[in-house]
């Protein structure tokens, strides 16, 4: 049997399984759309794992993402985190980083129907 043939039915396997099949639908896959039932949860956590962390330069206060959203907290631990991110149509929101100055917060965020990470901007005041 020759290299031809013995790829022959593989390509064809290929073709085939990427051929949306008649009624299937076609659309985009869209990472915020609902599936199935929804709830929502509300719950407190006082640790995290593959966090992106950055400090403000006076040291006052931090950002991080957790479970997609960008938060900011003083660093003594003064008061709670607060989500900067949380309401807006972003997907995922992750690695948060303090410009030089401390006057905005970059990070990155995956919005819909986009299948790709953007780069926004959030204004804050140190301290």
């Amino acid at each position: 049997m020759s290299a031809t043939q013995r790829l022959f039915p593989m390509t064809l396997l290929v073709l085939l399984a990427a051929t949306p099949i008649a009624g299937q639908e076609t659309d985009d896959w869209d990472v915020t759309a609902t599936r199935g039932d929804e709830r929502q949860i509300q719950f407190a956590t006082s640790e995290g794992t593959w966090l992106s962390v950055d400090v403000s330069p006076d040291g006052s206060w931090m950002v991080f993402d957790l479970l997609g959203h960008i938060y900011r907290a003083p660093t003594d631990g003064s008061s709670d985190a607060v989500s900067l991110t949380q309401g807006d149509d972003a997907a995922v929101s992750y690695h948060p980083r303090i410009s030089p100055d401390g006057s905005t917060i970059e990070y990155l965020r995956m919005a819909r129907p986009s299948r790709t990470s953007r780069i926004a901007r959030a204004r804050t005041t140190s301290g």
